[in-house]
């Protein structure tokens, strides 16, 4: 009862908050929305849908898994994974491959900064060095890492249902997205948010590293953390499929290993403790990263609609056929 009343009184300060500050909440939402329009999507769709197209060509190789999730950026070892699981994979075999197969993208960390490409060195060294430790004391969950169905047969309508499971995926993403940039606007306005560091603002949305200013390795450690909402991303694309307990837990070792890389790759960089990343570079925005309006992605959307609706009339046909023809 006392957690009714108590949930009961938060949702009723946040709707006050809502209404009293409605012009910011607004501001906060359109903000959120071109960053899902200008950035997200077009930098995710597209290699999202590729990996699920090459995951069924390469028939589920757990290393192919590994190896996208490490370049294509945080949701696409989530989503793989529960692709897997689908099809067979053990969810605990899932849940211990999530802990590792998390990565910023190359794309997004070279954006930032001059280091990037050193940052995300230091993360995909921090999630390999970590795997092999897990499978080191943990062998018999490991068994079937190189694991490849040699009967591999590209169904009939692969590239379809690639698009509209990376519409799915991405939806959820945007969601999170927006409901996070109204919750930092939020905490902003009570004045959480002056009170803490810059980084702070990363924590909670990883995009906001390009507001900060920080040394590589600190950056290392919070992109290797990935931030609440891109946690929260993660868990939406589960949905109960995959516990993410030990993937929450293994985030704090796996970002000291990555701080840890990163401070000894950066040794042998010439000048590298005058480079700081965030705000310094590309004046606060992602340099290459965005785009200059949101028309191509909005008409991506509406494919991926239409897209959406086709294969769920496809698919109710069939039903309907088969029920016709059982006797």
């Amino acid at each position: 009862m006392k957690k009714k009343i108590i949930f009961t009184v938060i949702c009723v300060v946040l709707g006050v908050m809502l209404i009293v500050d409605s012009d910011g909440i607004r501001a906060a939402t359109l903000s959120s929305l071109l960053l899902c329009l200008n950035t997200i999507i077009p930098s995710l769709f597209a290699f999202m849908a590729l990996s699920t197209v090459l995951m069924s060509v390469l028939g589920n190789s757990n290393i192919a898994l590994i190896v996208l999730s490490l370049v294509g950026g945080y949701p696409i070892g989530a989503k793989l994974l529960c692709e897997r699981v689908q099809s067979g994979l053990s969810p605990k075999r899932a849940e211990n491959m999530l802990m590792y197969c998390f990565c910023g993208s190359p794309v997004y960390l070279i954006a930032i900064t001059d280091l990037g490409l050193y940052v995300w060195l230091s993360n995909v060294l921090a999630c390999l060095a970590f795997a092999g430790m897990f499978r080191l004391f943990s062998r018999k969950d490991c068994d079937d890492v190189d694991v490849i169905d040699s009967n591999v047969t590209v169904r009939e309508g692969l590239i379809v249902s690639s698009i509209v499971s990376t519409g799915h995926t991405l939806f959820r993403i945007c969601l999170m997205v927006m409901l996070f940039g109204v919750g930092v606007a939020i905490l902003e306005n009570i004045g959480v948010m002056r009170i803490l560091p810059d980084y702070a603002y990363a924590f909670v949305e990883i995009t906001q590293l390009v507001n900060v200013e920080a040394q590589p390795p600190l950056i290392a450690a919070l992109t290797s953390m990935g931030g609440l909402c891109v946690m929260f991303q993660i868990f939406s694309i589960c949905q109960g499929k995959i516990k993410l307990r030990r993937f929450i837990l293994a985030r704090i070792p796996i970002a000291a290993l990555s701080a840890g890389f990163c401070y000894v790759i950066t040794r042998f960089v010439p000048d590298s403790d005058s480079i700081t990343v965030g705000a310094g570079r590309a004046g606060g925005t992602l340099a290459g990263f965005t785009a200059n309006n949101p028309i191509a992605s909005i008409c991506l959307v509406i494919m991926i609609l239409i897209l959406m609706s086709e294969e769920s009339r496809l698919k109710e046909s069939k039903q309907e056929s088969k029920l016709r023809k059982k006797p």
